[in-house]
């Protein structure tokens, strides 16, 4: 007989997977899922170790690009705190693996599509049934309404790639943990429906982000590990560190466009409008035209409430890659366009939301 369990379910994607499969063939592909496995192998087997956590409270397993942990036994919010750890292990590990920093080139030189790990918690019941390939009790899988809500937030995760459904935040609320949360999100996708409001939250920062970060690469030392620890720092809040990071980075390869990029975005976030701007500039001199730029200096004007300028440069990102239209609608870089009474109308326009004001 089929039993029910309570659990914290973790689902972790690896995004551009398909495309990535396409245009590099079979040896690279498998590739890509061997360091995957062995990443999540690694981050789950860490994870229990440094929590003191035995396999029948953290269950995990790997199946091509897709990674699903079952956090079982704990109270709230024991284990919705230890899942949003686990995410954080596992994107960090994923960062530093050999095929994600080769991946990272590459993508930049635009040889490969670019790859990265995309994470979902939520919260709902496990099917827990006999194994017959093993002869023992096993968790056969999620109730599917709630695999699919998970599947969706991870595909919709692209700031920090961690979203958590709304009782994990709440529970993280509970707790006084130092985590920072984006505005609610709907989500689109395969499997969800098209009405109806699910809310989920991005994670912006956590408090522990850095410490983890240190322990899985104490001393970063080699240009892409301090690519790597600079993007953490970023994405723990510290942009006065990331900043840091990305300007020394910089001084070995002065047109590394990456570090350009993030440097931009950080210093954006300070308020260091021009010192960003310049790296943007700078930017489209070494590749003119680039969609990234054109729409990270849309981003930046919008901040620095130039909207004018913002939806000039918006317009020719749009121009040359027509996917930065639906990301520029949901973007909360473009919040005071949006609402902004004069300009306001005329982003939505541009946007393709006109009929949602």
């Amino acid at each position: 007989m089929v039993k029910a369990i309570k659990a914290i379910i973790l689902f972790a994607d690896i995004h551009g997977s398909t495309e990535f499969g396409y245009t590099q063939g079979l040896r690279m592909h498998n590739k890509m899922l061997r360091d995957f496995h062995k990443t999540c192998y690694k981050a789950v087997g860490r994870f229990r170790q440094d929590k003191s956590l035995g396999e029948d409270r953290v269950m995990a397993a790997c199946r091509g690009d897709e990674c699903c942990v079952f956090l079982c036994g704990g109270k709230t919010p024991e284990d919705e705190l230890l899942a949003m750890n686990l995410a954080i292990y596992l994107k960090e590990m994923w960062k530093q693996s050999d095929f994600c920093q080769r991946n990272w080139k590459a993508a930049d030189a635009g040889l490969v599509p670019q790859v990265d790990l995309r994470i979902g918690i939520g919260s709902g019941k496990v099917a827990l049934d006999h194994d017959v390939w093993s002869g023992s009790q096993t968790l056969e899988g999620i109730f599917i309404s709630e695999a699919k809500r998970i599947e969706a937030q991870a595909d919709a995760a692209s700031d920090t790639l961690i979203m958590v459904k709304w009782d994990i935040k709440e529970a993280c609320t509970e707790a006084e943990a130092e985590v920072e949360f984006g505005p609610p999100i709907r989500l689109k996708g395969k499997g969800v429906p098209a009405v109806g409001e699910i809310p989920v939250y991005p994670v912006k920062t956590y408090a522990e982000w850095k410490a983890i970060e240190k322990k899985i690469v104490p001393s970063p030392e080699t240009y892409f590990e301090r690519l790597g620890h600079a993007l953490a720092l970023r994405g723990s809040g510290d942009l006065e560190g990331a900043i840091e990071e990305y300007s020394e980075l910089l001084k070995l390869r002065p047109d590394d466009r990456g570090s350009l990029n993030n440097r931009g975005i950080a210093l954006g976030y300070l308020k260091r409008y021009d010192e960003a701007l310049a790296d943007y500039n700078r930017l489209l001199e070494l590749r003119p035209d680039d969609p990234l730029a054109l729409y990270n200096i849309a981003c930046l004007y919008s901040l620095w409430k130039r909207y004018e300028e913002s939806l000039q440069w918006l317009e020719k990102a749009i121009a040359r890659d027509a996917s930065y239209r639906g990301k520029a609608a949901e973007d909360e870089d473009f919040e005071g366009l949006r609402n902004h009474p004069e300009w306001g109308p005329k982003f939505r326009e541009l946007v393709g939301t006109e009929d949602q004001a």
